[in-house]
């Protein structure tokens, strides 16, 4: 586990290395995982996508990205639905810079082995039980951003796009190791333009926001900072 120690004395980095951080922040692809970290917390937002310090994942997201791996494969760890696009990407520009995201599962409807419906899959595990229901998902803006990007790059309206997430229960076992329990469970969801809309405007602004708040740390920061 990494602990950040912080300095009593702030030492401002220069003007020139602030603007070559910032520089090199806005050319990062802006993607929902850096929106809601910022979300969650800001100081671990500006340590990972402004200083580029990553802290180590916890063992239930490791176990996640394992699952998630399996699904692509013919040997999947969950019996849950999948489209013929495994991490499906859409990098497209919002005004002036670019978004980015990895669908989990996708059914494009356009090309030679999709039909002509377009599905989008979206697993979550999670040991716990309460996480995943209909009103989360109904109101997980994840999904929203996904249908923003389809949006932006082919103007398919998500009205248009059948959405389902689907929850994958995993626990810690008796050895201490993670693993798959229980049935999944599917949740069907929408979105509208009116929901891709408020997104759009909201990450503009939520960018803006968090340019002031790295210029402001920066001006703060201590390169001296320890990372035990």
């Amino acid at each position: 586990m990494r602990t950040i120690i912080y300095s009593a004395n702030f030492a401002p980095v220069t003007k020139k290395e602030i603007e070559k951080l910032i520089a090199a922040w806005k050319k990062r692809p802006y993607s929902w995982s850096q929106h809601s970290s910022f979300d969650y917390d800001k100081d671990q937002w500006f340590l990972s996508y402004v200083l580029g310090v990553k802290g180590d994942p916890s063992p239930a997201m490791l176990f996640g990205n394992v699952v998630g791996q399996s699904l692509a494969t013919n040997k999947p760890m969950a019996d849950v639905p999948r489209q013929p696009h495994m991490e499906y990407e859409i990098k497209v520009k919002l005004d002036d810079f670019s978004v980015l995201g990895y669908f989990d599962s996708y059914n494009c409807g356009r090309c030679d082995i999709c039909s002509d419906m377009k599905q989008l899959e979206e697993y979550k595990t999670s040991g716990n039980t309460n996480k995943w229901n209909q009103k989360s998902v109904d109101t997980h803006g994840q999904l929203t951003y996904y249908c923003m990007l389809l949006y932006l790059r082919d103007k398919v309206k998500p009205e248009d796009v059948a959405i389902r997430l689907h929850y994958i229960p995993v626990e810690e076992d008796a050895s201490f190791e993670m693993a798959v329990v229980g049935k999944p469970q599917s949740f069907n969801t929408k979105r509208t333009m009116t929901d891709v809309l408020r997104l759009m405007v909201e990450i503009k602004k939520r960018r803006k926001e968090m340019e002031r708040y790295a210029r402001k740390r920066l001006e703060e920061y201590d390169p001296k900072e320890t990372l035990i």
